[in-house]
């Protein structure tokens, strides 16, 4: 799954994804793994169900993904993004 992860930050494409049982399309910034050694994702949210009403950036946990499909669909870069360190991700495998 890092793979097409980083595949998608590198070129900038969005990803459909099951995370917690709900369909979504995001937009990946960064991976890597949080402080508890928790896999996670920094994306903004295209579409899909999201339980907050937040389309903005957020943390997903990577093992509630249970399905995951690269989409030919670019993304830009979102405004509130700041690309080089992430509190939320301190052991940064792959960014935009």
């Amino acid at each position: 799954m890092d793979d097409i992860f980083c595949e998608a930050i590198k070129s900038q494409k969005r990803v459909r994804i099951v995370y917690d049982g709900t369909k979504r399309v995001i937009e990946p910034h960064t991976l890597g793994y949080d402080k508890n050694g928790n896999l996670k994702v920094r994306a903004s949210q295209a579409g899909g169900y999201s339980e907050s009403g937040n389309y903005d950036l957020k943390l997903f946990i990577i093992d509630k993904i249970s399905d995951i499909k690269l989409l030919d669909e670019n993304f830009g870069i979102n405004s509130y993004y700041k690309s080089g360190t992430d509190k939320g991700i301190p052991e940064i495998i792959c960014q935009i």
